[in-house]
């Protein structure tokens, strides 16, 4: 069988999509989570494991591993509270820009390569050979070139981490964007070959250290705030059984 990173034929591991570390902040006390598995028809439900594939040979396994131990405090560590009391801005130590957008880019990359339903929606085309010769070189070019989002996800105040969305896209203003949720976050990575619009700048991730985050709603995300109605309504009885004894 054929890498899809190096382009070998060697025997494959079974590769994950997303880190399963990620998955043990995601967990109630029965070792569940959130999984809304259809955007569309808001379907829920309590997933239990994460995503796996034969996609990687062991040795680029360990290559993509690297920007995934950089990047696990952000997923295991407290939210900082925010900077003052009149801004929701929460600072981010010790997070390296080349690494984290590294991160990044291969969970985007792995999830087009990806054959699994969880993960349909996300076809990168052309990118994807682009994308794929970045994490090969560990060279994700500047915060413009596929500019990313985080936004640490709020439910009622509180950092909701233990709910994941099935990876989806949309155009804003004429440029495709991927959105990942998953342990408490939401991910936006622009793909594009001209100009954001100039109302991201704002929350692009840079190249400056430290990181500076905003903490967001869902209700504020408008495509959360729809599918977790539809998901509320559809499939009540998992909704409130999650985290309860």
């Amino acid at each position: 069988m054929t890498c899809r990173l190096c382009l070998t034929d060697t025997p494959l591991a079974q590769s994950h999509i997303i880190p399963e570390f990620i998955f043990s902040g995601m967990y109630d006390k029965k070792h569940r989570y959130l999984e809304l598995s259809d955007v569309n028809t808001g379907k829920i439900r309590l997933g239990q494991k994460g995503f796996r594939e034969r996609l990687l040979c062991p040795s680029c396994e360990s290559h993509l591993n690297r920007y995934e131990r950089h990047s696990r405090r952000l997923f295991v560590d407290d939210l900082p509270q925010p900077e003052s009391p009149k801004s929701r801005r929460v600072r981010i130590e010790n997070l390296d820009y080349r690494l984290f957008k590294l991160f990044l880019l291969s969970v985007l990359w792995r999830a087009s390569v990806s054959s699994l339903p969880m993960f349909e929606h996300v076809d990168l085309g052309p990118h994807e050979e682009k994308i794929r010769l970045i994490l090969q070189s560990e060279n994700p070019g500047s915060p413009r070139n596929y500019p990313c989002s985080v936004f640490p996800l709020l439910f009622k105040g509180e950092h909701f981490r233990g709910y994941m969305v099935e990876p989806t896209f949309c155009r804003i203003e004429g440029h495709k964007c991927y959105r990942f949720v998953f342990g408490g976050f939401v991910f936006m990575v622009f793909v594009s070959s001209h100009n954001i619009p100039p109302k991201f700048e704002k929350v692009l991730l840079t190249d400056n250290s430290p990181l500076f985050l905003y903490p967001t709603e869902l209700s504020e995300f408008a495509f959360l705030r729809d599918v977790w109605n539809r998901a509320k309504d559809s499939t009540r009885d998992v909704v409130t059984s999650f985290g309860t004894d």
